[in-house]
């Protein structure tokens, strides 16, 4: 292990690791300490460095765990299908790793869907989901249309395709230093690793409506386009649901309000004993 300082929000100290899946290498790193975890999990071609205005405030009561997905970050990026399936596995490796038996699983963007599919292979595992501005389908996923993203990155146009894609999920408050980071991390991701996963994001048997009975928070960024009955929908799946939009934010929310994304985080686990 390695010592990693955050500088951040203060004095929060983070050990670095790596977990063992076959052979793939899933970098992560720890703070804090007590029987309560959170284990946080970044989006599509994200890296666990996107939860450092986050983690630290975490770790004052709890154990937190920050992990690379395989493909990203610090983790082995083999030439594999980035399937759900495989990261639910990867975290689970990770908290195996850390002896962590059971943790409140936070997930980004791509994040939701792979915290959804840890939920039904380790359900034992899990105490409690956040759902961090990220799609719940509402139906079935199909075939075509894993095969019309499964094209979205394959060509020599691709990063121009995902700069596109990254510059419309920041509004105009987004600081434009935030901004070049995040296109910086996210571009750096090997085609391979961008392709498959976005890919997979939409395989049919990962995209199903199922609901969970632990309590759920689902914190997002409010726009325009939001559903008018996405609140109703979401308590038909989670009976334990707490419903948090917040203005003002992009995509990015826990990066561009983390001051106000924390004090969310930290009274929904406080609520339920988490």
């Amino acid at each position: 292990m390695r010592t990693v300082v955050w500088l951040f929000l203060g004095a929060s100290v983070a050990l670095a690791a790596e977990a063992q899946l076959g052979d793939i290498k899933v970098h992560y790193e720890s703070a804090g300490q007590g029987d309560k975890a959170v284990v946080l999990i970044h989006g599509w071609t994200c890296d666990h460095t996107f939860w450092r205005l986050n983690a630290p405030a975490l770790a004052k009561q709890r154990r937190v765990l920050s992990v690379d997905l395989p493909g990203h970050g610090l983790s082995s990026k083999p030439r594999i299908a980035y399937t759900m399936s495989l990261f639910a596995r990867a975290v689970e490796a990770v908290m195996r790793d850390a002896k962590v038996d059971r943790a409140v699983l936070a997930g980004h963007s791509m994040g939701v869907p792979v915290i959804r599919q840890f939920h039904r292979e380790f359900a034992n595992k899990v105490t409690g989901l956040v759902m961090v501005d990220g799609g719940v389908p509402r139906e079935a996923g199909s075939e075509e249309a894993k095969r019309r993203a499964r094209d979205r990155y394959t060509g020599d146009d691709f990063q121009e395709l995902a700069g596109k894609a990254i510059d419309s999920m920041f509004v105009g408050a987004t600081a434009p230093a935030l901004r070049e980071e995040i296109r910086r991390k996210m571009l750096a991701t090997p085609q391979h690793v961008m392709a498959s996963a976005f890919a997979e994001i939409f395989e049919p048997s990962t995209r199903t409506p199922d609901g969970a009975g632990v309590p759920v928070l689902f914190v997002f960024a409010r726009r325009t386009a939001t559903p008018s009955d996405q609140e109703q929908f979401l308590r038909g799946l989670f009976p334990k649901l707490t419903y948090e939009p917040m203005e003002g934010a992009g995509h990015f929310l826990m990066m561009e309000q983390p001051e106000r994304f924390n004090r969310i985080v930290v009274e929904f686990l406080e609520k339920h004993g988490l």
